[in-house]
């Protein structure tokens, strides 16, 4: 089980060296939060381009590769932490790095769209990557993409863009409301989602 977790760890961690560069959607329209959120990624992103010519075809995932009939299993979390070895053996392997390969693959054009044409974040916004395809079939997944994405979160020690799209989706499957009274969102970076998260499963249980 151990090399389990370190295979998935790896995939992670693969994801976050080629993106290192770089919900509700009512709370993704408000003002406050768009302005809040896209200042904190922006100061995330580095000038270099990621290496694209990195990923492996291995970690290339087709549509038919995955499981689509997956139900998110959360007893690894727990008041004491999340029991690693527990999570992997309850994540199903393919979808997470199908999610990890179409979210990595979402941010590196995005990045490149930004580099040809710069303007595009004054024309559309960063909220234009929930509009992105790669974004759009990690949605269609529904509850087979949450422990990828919960996974994605929990290993990466990084909090950034790549991170950040991996949270609007759990969030975004999820169902929850983690959004104030004036319909800013109550977390800004992925691991305040998480803590939002945990404490939400918690309270179900």
């Amino acid at each position: 089980m151990k090399k389990v977790i370190l295979w998935c760890s790896a995939i992670i961690t693969m994801s976050m060296l080629l993106t290192a560069c770089s919900s509700q959607q009512g709370a993704l329209n408000s003002t406050d939060n768009i302005t809040k959120t896209e200042e904190y990624l922006t100061e995330q992103k580095t000038e270099e381009l990621p290496d694209i010519d990195l990923i492996g075809e291995e970690t290339k995932k087709d549509e038919q590769d995955i499981d689509n009939n997956d139900v998110a299993d959360w007893s690894a979390i727990t008041v004491d932490g999340v029991n690693e070895e527990l999570f992997a053996e309850k994540m199903n392997i393919e979808n997470l790095e199908y999610v990890a390969y179409e979210i990595q693959t979402l941010v590196e054009e995005e990045y490149e769209d930004e580099i040809e044409n710069p303007e595009i974040l004054l024309t559309q916004g960063w909220t234009r990557v929930f509009n992105n395809q790669h974004y759009k079939n990690v949605i269609a997944m529904g509850d087979s993409a949450m422990m990828p994405l919960y996974w994605i979160i929990y290993k990466s020690s990084n909090s950034g863009e790549y991170e950040y799209i991996c949270a609007n989706a759990l969030y975004e499957l999820s169902g929850y409301d983690f959004s104030n009274a004036d319909g800013t969102l109550k977390w800004t970076t992925s691991k305040e989602l998480l803590e939002l998260f945990n404490a939400e499963l918690l309270n179900e249980q």
